[in-house]
């Protein structure tokens, strides 16, 4: 901002920001599909509630996630 020298980048930096946010949206794209297949098949394991955890401190306002969460969290209740 201010008082701030601000460095130009050049064409093989933006290119390396540009592969690792790919790679970045690859991964949490294929833990947001597991995850949705995981609600669909009505899995309420400890994975399930790690992926949403992997996935919530990434987008914290993903609501459906949110309900999933909440869900397996009730069934571990009911099932001690």
């Amino acid at each position: 901002m201010h008082g701030r020298v601000k460095l130009k980048s050049t064409a093989q930096q933006e290119e390396e920001k540009r592969k690792e946010r790919e790679k970045k949206l690859k991964v949490y794209v294929a833990a947001r599909d597991a995850c949705f297949n995981k609600r669909k098949e009505g899995t309420m394991d400890v994975e399930a509630l790690q992926l949403t955890q992997q996935l919530l401190s990434s987008n914290p306002d993903f609501a459906t996630l949110w309900n999933y969460r909440r869900e397996i969290l009730l069934h571990q209740e009911t099932v001690r």
